[in-house]
């Protein structure tokens, strides 16, 4: 039964782990007049087809995507979605190997103006997880001093 109990909350803890991690570790919003930062995923759509990039000056035969909602695969088996908010922001969510990007931004005059922007993947959860490893470590230690 312990171990059955062991396995459970070693489970829920990698779980929670992954969930909350982007909330900790990533920022949550970004001041409107900051330029995006080399690693803000935007999608641009290209002569072969969309592509997300993380630069802050794209190559002009790149046109921003804009004006509808979308979803598809790009090369090396990513995806992403882009969808339209109420307030005129576009929420990228970009797949790529381990790793998910979320970001949100809003185009005035083709020029990006990043909202938000997430991340999560294995280097963000370890830390969280072994973080809520030592918490449960210590709240087991006090749980065993109180019962005594």
């Amino acid at each position: 039964m312990r171990l059955l109990l062991g396995l459970v909350t070693f489970c829920s803890l990698f779980y929670l782990s992954f969930l909350i991690a982007p909330y900790i570790v990533g920022p949550r919003s970004l001041p409107s007049e900051q330029q995006p930062s080399l690693a803000f995923p935007v999608l641009y759509q290209s002569e072969t087809g969309y592509q997300v990039l993380f630069q802050r000056d794209p190559n002009t035969s790149l046109q921003l995507v804009v004006g509808r909602d979308l979803r598809g695969r790009l090369e090396n088996n990513e995806g992403f979605e882009l969808e339209q908010g109420g307030d005129g922001q576009w929420h990228l969510t970009y797949y790529a190997d381990d790793y998910i990007h979320w970001s949100g931004y809003s185009v005035v005059n083709d020029e990006v103006k990043p909202n938000y922007y997430r991340i999560n993947g294995a280097f963000v959860v370890m830390p969280v997880f072994g973080i809520l490893g030592v918490m449960y470590l210590f709240g087991k230690m006090f749980w065993q001093w109180r019962q005594s």
